[in-house]
């Protein structure tokens, strides 16, 4: 795959990353199934901005997972992740988690930025069940560079892996100018 364009981080845009990730959107062409019905997590759910989307989209739970204590208070008080189970904790390292390994059918990485992108990749991964899907998107300039290293990874655990660039040129669609979307697990 060709490295994507660089650019700097864009205005956060729920509306149309929830275009991207709705039926009949980018993540439809990447192969994902869709969140109606599913269990799903948010892993470094930052303040929950976008972890509302796959609720909206029809998914049954969402489990919001963000070690910052003052990014989960700003979540609670923007309204964000109403509905959804929300644990402080650290996702990399399963601190005051309890075990979820293969408890999810679709996990969740908006906007990861690169310091914490492949120890979330690895707690992503454990905490779907067999014919889970991984969701990854992001902004960040370091990571934008590193969609190959993130794809290699993720083939080794899946059957499919697929990315698209969610922007045209210098003009952004969503905020999330990346999407890798990881599907039919390997063995």
């Amino acid at each position: 795959m060709d490295t994507p364009e660089i650019m700097q981080p864009t205005t956060v845009d729920t509306d149309g990353l929830a275009r991207v990730l709705a039926p009949g959107g980018v993540a439809t062409e990447l192969g994902f199934s869709g969140f109606e019905g599913c269990n799903t997590v948010d892993i470094g759910s930052g303040d929950g901005r976008y972890s509302n989307i796959p609720l909206q989209l029809g998914a049954l739970s969402m489990t919001c997972i963000e070690q910052s204590r003052s990014a989960v208070s700003s979540m609670h008080r923007r309204g964000n992740c109403v509905g959804a189970t929300v644990l402080a904790a650290n996702a990399t390292t399963a601190s005051r988690l309890p075990d979820m390994s293969g408890a999810f059918d679709i996990a969740t990485l908006f906007n990861i930025a690169p310091h914490q992108s492949f120890q979330l990749l690895a707690a992503g991964v454990r905490m779907l069940h067999t014919r889970g899907e991984l969701i990854v998107t992001t902004t960040e300039v370091g990571l934008l560079s590193r969609v190959a290293e993130i794809e290699k990874i993720l083939a080794q655990t899946f059957a499919r892996v697929e990315t698209a660039k969610l922007f045209n040129g210098s003009r952004p669609k969503p905020a999330n100018n990346f999407m890798t979307v990881a599907t039919q697990r390997n063995g």
